[in-house]
């Protein structure tokens, strides 16, 4: 056999092209980036267990009567506590507050350099004891009065406060003296705190029921002015024990009312009042068993109140029925608690025409 010919040799491949440099430095950017997210996620995490345990210190300093449940992070990296109580003034007595959850949610800047800030606070099914006449109310608001003014910076504003499923449970006096209890709620409610110190203001919303809302804007520095709204809160859904009080039944209507008020404090002032009833229809006791109206009548003018007289009165008044309010009347009324219970009233219709006052009434008058 002759010789075999000889193999040619394989062709050599090429070397592998290179990535361009752009592409190589966007990759290590890339994996820079993901290193630093995953060091800054650890170092979060350290920081919300550090920051979880100054907000349970701070809770506990700020109200050592409260009872704080289990605490822990929740599914989203808020800080969260099992519950929170306030008892009672006496043993025997009701928790003066309960909440179901307390969630505190921090800011993600400050968190990632170290520092605790909370962002927001949520308080969900609030259950707050009003006692009888309010005791609870006025006990509660001065052990927030006593917190005294939080360490922070001269221009950082405090955090939102988110409110849910909020309840307040009264004993308001029923028949034969006996102590009746009343629930209003539940409502939910936001509250807000803005500008710098020296002229801050609070801005609070809250919605209950269907469709009814409220506003307040309050000055925090002087003069303190104050404005309260209240808008869409249906008549009919007065609870029982309050509404067995009236000589009729209220089956229909909306009521509305402003409130307008300069330099004046919980303990006495005065204030531009009102108020707006729409659409209401009432029967029933006094008024016989068919339904009276619609009817829709407002009342405008200033009230003065003293908190330790337990007096309130209304001044410079007028009462305006039907939608057009061309039938006016001037109203004032007085209301006092003490020495003892003194309620007054008094009208008067200087010109006011028969044909206007016929027109302001339902058909059924």
């Amino acid at each position: 056999m002759g010789a075999s010919a000889p193999t040619p040799p394989r062709p050599e491949r090429p070397p592998p092209r290179r990535p361009p440099r752009r592409l190589r430095a966007q990759a290590a950017l890339a994996a820079l980036g993901v290193l630093l997210a995953l060091a800054a996620a650890s170092g979060a995490r350290s920081a919300l267990v550090r920051a979880r345990e100054a907000v349970q210190e701070k809770l506990r300093a700020r109200f050592p009567e409260a009872r704080l449940g289990p605490a822990g992070l929740d599914g989203r990296l808020r800080i969260a506590f099992a519950g929170l109580s306030i008892p009672g003034e006496a043993p025997a007595d009701p928790p003066l507050l309960t909440v179901r959850k307390v969630a505190v949610q921090l800011a993600w800047l400050p968190l990632l350099a170290g520092r605790a800030q909370p962002a927001a606070v949520l308080l969900e099914g609030v259950t707050i004891d009003g006692g009888p006449g309010g005791r609870g109310l006025r006990r509660l608001a001065g052990l927030l009065q006593r917190r005294g003014r939080p360490a922070e910076g001269p221009d950082r504003e405090p955090p939102l406060l988110r409110l849910e499923e909020v309840r307040l449970d009264l004993l308001v006096s029923g028949e034969n003296g006996a102590a009746e209890p009343v629930e209003l709620g539940p409502l939910s409610g936001e509250v807000r705190v803005t500008g710098p110190r020296g002229v801050r203001r609070l801005l609070a919303r809250a919605w209950w029921g269907d469709g009814a809302h409220g506003e307040l804007e309050l000055g925090l520095a002087a003069p303190r002015r104050a404005r309260l709204r209240v808008a869409g809160a249906a008549l009919s859904a007065l609870p029982r024990p309050l509404a067995r009080r009236l000589p009729f039944e209220l089956r229909g209507g909306f009521l509305a009312l402003e409130l307008q008020a300069e330099g004046a404090s919980p303990a006495r002032g005065e204030a531009r009042l009102e108020v707006k009833a729409s659409e209401v229809v009432a029967g029933g006791g006094a008024l016989g068993p068919e339904p009276l109206g619609p009817v829709t009548l407002s009342v405008a003018g200033t009230l003065d109140w003293d908190a330790r007289a337990r007096a309130l009165r209304l001044r410079d008044a007028e009462l305006s029925l039907g939608d057009a309010g061309r039938a006016r009347v001037a109203l004032a009324a007085a209301l006092a608690l003490r020495p003892e219970a003194r309620f007054e009233l008094g009208m008067r219709a200087d010109a006011l025409s028969w044909g206007d006052l016929v027109a302001a009434l339902p058909p059924a008058l």
